[in-house]
């Protein structure tokens, strides 16, 4: 039996922006489960072919694909064929693009929104990724990193991306949902019940089950648990240890927090840990 080729992947916090998260991956093996980032995702297939998986449907990323997810977008995806794919990753925070579109907070009633999320664009593409590659580079010129990052960030908006309105629920859960949102990530540590999150909505168990997923595109359950997941992340790169963390984060234990952090990042709390 042929010796199945082990996954690569890495995050990295490059110096001269550590509110920008970068991630390398050399995928073969590894399926991502359904998860949203408080993040813009945007990236690049370096090779391979990628099965991208959104709530809409599922879609082949070959090479030079462009992924611009926005804050909140839902997906998941693995390997296409046995030959997997590679690509490169960066977290935008919100505020940070903002800043680099000189678009001042609360001065539009509107915000930065990518019209696809998988973007065909070879050009910009290829330079994309040379400005990943650069970023993660420590040998970079810092200004010349962020330089770049600014001008290629930029360029793909005004190509690929607008000033969309910001979503209004067009029904009596908007807020509901945003409250429990909040709701849960305040209290993700605490034991959290169904019957609770509903009464926050004000709605039944199962109309709030409906309501969520209509608005989030994850299950109560599924939220939850990625928000348990991105916490302990923080409580790790903050140097907290992993039994410690598991626990800060709601985890029930150790082992529980690694297989859920596993299934969103492809990687380790431990590999995590040695980075951070």
């Amino acid at each position: 039996m042929a010796k199945k080729t082990k996954d690569d992947i890495r995050i990295i916090r490059p110096e001269p922006l550590p509110t920008v998260e970068l991630l390398t991956g050399r995928i073969h093996n590894h399926a991502y489960r359904p998860h949203a980032h408080e993040e813009y995702a945007i990236g690049v297939v370096e090779a391979g072919v990628q099965r991208y998986r959104e709530p809409g449907g599922t879609y082949p990323a070959p090479a030079g694909t462009l992924y611009t997810l926005n804050p909140g977008d839902v997906h998941a995806g693995e390997a296409a064929t046995e030959a997997g794919y590679h690509y490169r990753l960066a977290y935008v925070p919100e505020n940070l693009l903002h800043s680099y579109l000189e678009i001042e907070p609360g001065a539009f009633p509107s915000h930065p929104h990518f019209r696809q999320r998988l973007t065909q664009d070879p050009a910009l593409a290829r330079e994309f990724n040379r400005v990943l590659a650069s970023l993660a580079d420590p040998a970079t010129c810092r200004v010349k990193a962020e330089s770049e990052l600014v001008l290629t960030l930029r360029t793909l908006f005004h190509r690929h991306g607008e000033l969309a309105p910001k979503e209004e629920l067009p029904d009596a859960g908007a807020h509901a949902i945003r409250r429990v949102k909040e709701y849960i990530k305040q209290r993700a540590a605490e034991p959290i019940t169904l019957s609770e999150m509903a009464e926050q909505a004000g709605l039944s168990r199962y109309h709030f089950i409906r309501v969520f997923k209509k608005h989030t595109g994850l299950a109560p359950h599924a939220y939850l648990t990625q928000i348990r997941v991105f916490q302990a992340k923080a409580a790790i790169e903050s140097g907290l240890p992993l039994a410690d963390a598991a626990f800060a984060s709601g985890f029930a234990d150790q082992s529980h927090m690694t297989r859920s952090f596993k299934a969103i990042f492809g990687i380790t709390p431990g590999k995590v840990q040695k980075t951070a």
